[in-house]
């Protein structure tokens, strides 16, 4: 029987094997990280952990930065190894960047070790018909396919912001939870504090 394959966009959590992927990799955000980051990894790597740790209201300076550099690479010279590996520069971050806190260095490895970036597909790759409508719907809206849980609040006053509204809601019929767990519609009171100035608006938490 003649058939057609495509291909779909995985996100670094699922093609980790902890998500149960027998294929999978243990460390998904390192290699991509490797591949894109020829030229010093180890010091890209940890400035890129202190940044999420700064995010995050850690305080953490360029100092713990070139401390945790010259632990990962002393650990290798001690250990044989011609550079730092993902074991080196994680006990560098752990003793160093996060001075030993283990919670901090669970968030680092669940956002940089495995991570949830989102892949992509070429243009012409083979999809159904549903699939492409969606595509170019969210393409002509804005509304961007991501990794990550955030909120978007709709002003249904709005034709472009109604439009994705009423797309969410289709996806919604159809089982695909991308944007459905928001609160129910609301009622905002406008600048002037009138019932006149209210908008019907709805807030959006999609993935």
């Amino acid at each position: 029987m003649k058939t057609t394959a495509t291909w779909v966009p995985w996100t670094h959590g699922r093609l980790a094997t902890a998500s149960g992927y027998g294929a999978g990799v243990t460390s998904p955000g390192w290699y991509h990280h490797l591949f894109t980051s020829p030229d010093l990894p180890i010091h890209r790597w940890l400035t890129d952990a202190a940044r999420l740790l700064r995010d995050e209201g850690q305080p953490v300076s360029s100092s713990h930065v070139i401390e945790g550099v010259r632990l990962a690479e002393s650990l290798a010279v001690l250990r044989g190894r011609p550079l730092a590996g993902l074991d080196e520069v994680s006990e560098a971050v752990t003793a160093v960047l996060c001075e030993g806190e283990q919670t901090r260095a669970a968030l680092v490895h669940g956002r940089m070790v495995i991570g949830e970036r989102l892949g992509s597909v070429p243009p012409d790759t083979p999809m159904v018909p549903l699939q492409r409508d969606l595509m170019a719907a969210q393409k002509r809206l804005r509304l961007k396919p991501e990794a990550f849980d955030r909120d978007l609040d709709l002003d249904l006053r709005k034709d472009g912001q109604r439009e994705r509204s009423v797309l969410l809601h289709r996806l919604r019929v159809l089982g695909i939870e991308w944007g459905c767990r928001g609160p129910p519609d609301t009622r905002r009171r406008g600048p002037s504090g009138s019932p006149g100035g209210c908008a019907g608006t709805r807030t959006w938490t999609w993935r």
